[in-house]
């Protein structure tokens, strides 16, 4: 019986159509019980929304330079609920969400919150100190179904790759 798979797979965030379908392939590779190898390591990094609020916390809570957040969707609840993971005044906040979802973030606002609004955004992630990237189909700003789930890596080159391709798309559609 083999015990090891070896699987590559690959996510183009420039494409929509291709990124959905890498996270129809994240859910499935979650449901099996595959772990990521990442850096000659196995480890667990995909995680549902049971699983991420503590390791999330713990990455806010280390945070000390920025914390940029991606989230197309948002809810009163969802905002008030992600404040409470902020125990720190010392990182930098910054929230990108559609223009129809500002009513949510006067709260974040008041913790000095740096909030944009886009015409139109897809992708969900959270990106801390320019080195952690929490990326998937998870909505720490809003609501969340049993299927979202989400990929933290840590890792300066991919998250440099992935704020140049997103910001700039999204910065193109700003209002």
């Amino acid at each position: 019986m083999q015990r090891n798979v070896r699987i590559y797979d690959y996510v183009d965030i420039h494409v929509p159509e291709l990124e959905k379908m890498y996270q129809k392939r994240l859910r499935t590779y979650n449901a099996m019980g595959y772990h990521i190898k990442f850096a000659q390591e196995q480890t667990n990094l995909i995680y549902d929304y049971e699983s991420y609020k503590a390791e999330m916390q713990k990455d806010i809570f280390s945070a000390s330079k920025d914390i940029k957040i991606m989230s197309p969707s948002v809810t009163e609840k969802g905002v008030e609920r992600f404040i409470k993971t902020l125990a720190t005044d010392t990182a930098l906040i910054q929230v990108h969400v559609k223009q129809s979802q500002m009513k949510y973030l006067k709260s974040l606002k008041t913790k000095g919150a740096e909030v944009i609004s886009h015409a139109k955004i897809d992708q969900h992630f959270v990106i801390i100190d320019s080195k952690i990237i929490w990326y998937g189909n998870m909505n720490v700003l809003g609501n969340n179904t049993a299927n979202s789930l989400f990929l933290r890596l840590e890792s300066s080159v991919i998250v440099n790759e992935i704020q140049e391709a997103l910001f700039n798309k999204a910065a193109s559609q700003c209002d």
